[in-house]
């Protein structure tokens, strides 16, 4: 190869590698590529300790007051809406006696960052529902409802930002069947009835039952 051309050459090589070194130089003074060096800090979703007790507590107020609505203003027809519950067909609903901002609070701090609060909310419920009937037509023509009534604990979870209902626990104090005018409490067993599917009860419900006997 002619003394020219690998000079020329050798020139070629050592602009590309001052290039490369030069390149390099500001990537790392930069702090690494060219996305991380044009990425401004990322901004964290505001963390559930940045609402004060209050807040937290009147917003879950207002998750149970939506409960209660929904359950309460249910239409004849929705009460009367044959559910099925493997391998039973029957008839249930539910009102509440509880105004949400008087129900009984307890809500719990936990340490973890995506489960931080649990909360069991206590209220007076009542609860009616026919006998379990293995045809749904059968269901469909039973109005024979018995009434429960008694405490509802629900378990709500605290998850990005907002109340989460996980489950709970009826406890009925009084059964009654309605005879004509009035309704008259049944004093031996009553017919088995429905109890309608919960989700699945939060730990501090099942802690809480534990210690409270409940």
């Amino acid at each position: 190869m002619p003394r020219k051309r690998v000079a020329g050459v050798s020139l070629v090589c050592l602009a590309a590698i001052s290039l490369c070194s030069c390149s390099t130089l500001r990537f790392w003074e930069r702090g690494g590529d060219k996305a991380g060096a044009n990425a401004q800090p990322v901004a964290e979703a505001p963390a559930s300790n940045d609402m004060s007790d209050a807040e937290r507590e009147a917003a879950l107020i207002k998750t149970v007051e939506k409960e209660i609505n929904a359950a309460n203003r249910q239409t004849r027809q929705q009460q009367e809406a044959v559910e099925h519950l493997k391998p039973y067909f029957f008839k249930a609903y539910s009102v509440y006696k509880t105004e949400a901002g008087d129900a009984d609070i307890v809500i719990q701090e936990k340490d973890s960052h995506s489960l931080p609060y649990v909360a069991d909310v206590t209220l007076e419920k009542q609860r009616f529902s026919t006998r379990m009937h293995r045809k749904r037509a059968d269901a469909a023509e039973d109005s024979d409802f018995l009434r429960e009534t008694g405490v509802e604990t629900i378990t709500y979870e605290f998850k990005n930002g907002r109340w989460q209902r996980a489950g709970s626990m009826f406890i009925a104090e009084k059964t009654e069947r309605n005879a004509g005018a009035e309704w008259v409490e049944v004093k031996e067993a009553p017919v088995k009835t429905a109890t309608p599917e919960e989700p699945e009860r939060g730990w501090f419900s099942r802690v809480w039952s534990a210690i409270s006997g409940r």
